[in-house]
């Protein structure tokens, strides 16, 4: 289905808002990282517990530890994801450029 204002060919604005899109979601989430990593940091210093394998290490920590594992994961994602948007724009962009130049034979 085609949207009635958007191009026919990729590397439209459709794929200028995906990359920005993806870029707020990627920020946001890398914030949200920092705020974890530095909740665990203050947690084991209040604790005085840095050590994962010991059995009083703070529940609070091991659970943003957890969520901060999760969420790299998902960055790791979204970032390859980023990647393809800009690459497949670029390449539309190319071609976009090869079909509008001029033919000198």
């Amino acid at each position: 289905m085609h949207r009635k204002n958007a191009p026919d060919r990729p590397g439209n604005a459709e794929s200028h808002s995906k990359i920005d899109v993806l870029e707020q979601i990627i920020r946001q989430m890398e914030a949200t990282a920092a705020q974890l990593k530095r909740f665990v940091e203050a947690e084991e210093v209040r604790t005085k517990i840095g050590d994962l394998s010991n059995p009083t290490y703070s529940i609070y920590a091991k659970a943003a530890r957890e969520r901060a594992d999760k969420l790299a994961a998902s960055l790791s994602k979204l970032k390859l994801e980023l990647e393809v948007a800009r690459g497949q724009n670029l390449s539309a962009t190319v071609a976009s450029a090869l079909v509008s130049a001029p033919l000198d034979f």
